[in-house]
């Protein structure tokens, strides 16, 4: 999956955007003023670690499934809540 990073109203994003509809790729954009949330972190048995985040304006995020990432303006906002617990799981 890509990881396009922009602005709401780059009209230059919004034409990739269209391309990479056409050509059945899959993509999530986040926007300048978008805030990422820390959902979860797994970290599996062979030490690979995954971070998985919720946006309200782009629904779950995982990072493990981003494959290249294109930035062309804007930023990432990142909310990191505070850890109560740490759960061990065998994954």
């Amino acid at each position: 999956m890509i990881l396009i990073v922009s602005e709401n109203e780059d009209h230059s994003t919004s034409q990739v955007i269209q391309w990479l509809i056409y050509y059945k790729a899959k993509f999530v954009r986040v926007n300048k003023g978008d805030t990422l949330t820390l959902q979860g972190v797994h970290i599996s048995n062979n030490k690979v670690c995954r971070f998985v985040f919720l946006s309200k304006e782009r629904g779950k995020i995982d990072l493990g499934d981003i494959t290249a990432i294109w930035y062309r303006r804007g930023g990432l906002h990142f909310h990191l809540p505070n850890i109560d617990f740490i759960q061990n799981r065998v994954s």
